[in-house]
């Protein structure tokens, strides 16, 4: 009787007995290439200054260095001559070529930088619903964001890297920081390149292209007037604290004329912040762009706001204008929409997700 029941559990057909099915191997995840490094990609990197901090970091080291081991850089031929030329010329020669020489060497040090940090980029969506993130020249690292924490996407356009046509993409995503730590934090989806590139692979990682390339709703004439009344007295005040220098204390007669230029610089400055201002609402995601130093656009999709907040400073009561910020827990955890009139605050509020300001609102009595 046992010699039949050990029999019977060998069967194949008994419940025992191990299938094919259990005993295949787990099929392999499916990974599709959004995104990889290209060669030409290269001339973007001495517009990003990256340059500017390692050589900083480099010069304190150097510095120190020198200190401890009581070296005089005067006994070395080619800096004493470079002292003893730059002593020779005129001030403004002088200035002139160390600002020559210091943007050099920053470029250089930049793409050298890009290159360590970027060969090798690829970025690849996952079956299991994870993008995943591979660079580095030297270091190789590797960084994987579950969809699932995808609350959006920021493009992103820092003024010199805009004047090449350049733009970089970085994620909004639940614990992933967002700002000065974005390469170093995981969050950067695509280094310095063309910013139809980034525009596509921003469109890629949401799924969807309209929010990405949508145009967005100007703010109006009073935001163009609050842009234009920020920046000009600002450079007025210098201007005037220049020639007051000038007057009084004796400071050279060209940099007070130079001061001159910050009246045309903040005009165009204002101008171009205008320009950056915009918003709108997409296929259920609030995008928002601003700034001029570093131009932004963000697309946040609406499940992941969990509140707002409406702001309104001294000087924006006097122009009817507010700000409506987008509360979040991914990214920087605060996305605005600034300056705009209070009705516009409320149609973009109640648009992306209705009712939730509706407590708040006061109704008038019948």
């Amino acid at each position: 009787m046992r010699e039949e029941l050990l029999h019977r559990r060998d069967q194949p057909g008994s419940p025992a007995a191990p299938t094919a099915a259990a005993a295949a191997a787990p099929a392999a995840e499916e990974e599709v290439e959004l995104a990889h490094l290209r060669p030409a990609w290269i001339r973007y990197g001495p517009f990003t200054l990256s340059g500017v901090v390692t050589l900083g970091l480099l010069a304190g080291f150097l510095s120190q260095v020198v200190n401890e081991a009581h070296v005089d850089p005067g006994r070395f031929g080619i800096l004493r001559d470079l002292s003893d030329q730059l002593a020779s010329a005129a001030l403004w020669l002088a200035i002139l070529e160390v600002v020559v020489a210091a943007m050099v060497v920053v470029a250089v040090a930049s793409t050298i930088g890009y290159v360590l940090a970027f060969w090798r980029f690829r970025l690849t969506r996952h079956s299991g619903g994870t993008l995943h993130v591979t660079r580095g020249l030297v270091t190789i690292r590797a960084t994987t964001i579950e969809e699932r924490r995808l609350r959006g996407v920021e493009v992103s356009e820092p003024l010199l890297l805009r004047a090449v046509g350049g733009a970089r993409c970085i994620a909004i995503a639940t614990g992933l920081r967002v700002g000065r730590g974005a390469e170093r934090g995981g969050t950067l989806l695509l280094p310095p390149a063309p910013r139809p590139e980034a525009l596509r692979v921003a469109a890629a990682v949401v799924r969807r292209r309209e929010p990405v390339t949508a145009p967005l709703r100007p703010h109006g004439p009073a935001a163009r007037r609050r842009r234009s009344t920020r920046a000009l007295p600002v450079c007025a005040l210098v201007v005037a604290a220049a020639a007051g220098l000038w007057w009084w204390a004796g400071l050279p007669a060209w940099v007070c004329l130079g001061s001159l230029a910050l009246l045309p610089c903040g005009a165009l400055a204002a101008a171009d912040r205008y320009r950056g201002l915009g918003h709108e609402v997409v296929d259920g995601n609030l995008v928002s762009a601003g700034g001029s130093l570093v131009r932004r656009r963000h697309v946040l999709a609406r499940e992941g706001i969990i509140g707002w907040n409406l702001r309104q400073s001294f000087f924006q009561r006097r122009a009817g204008l507010v700000t409506l910020t987008a509360t979040t827990a991914a990214g920087r955890q605060a996305y605005h929409v600034q300056d705009v009139v209070a009705c516009e605050a409320l149609r973009v509020a109640g648009e992306a997700l209705p009712d939730l300001l509706t407590p708040f609102l006061a109704t008038e009595a019948p």
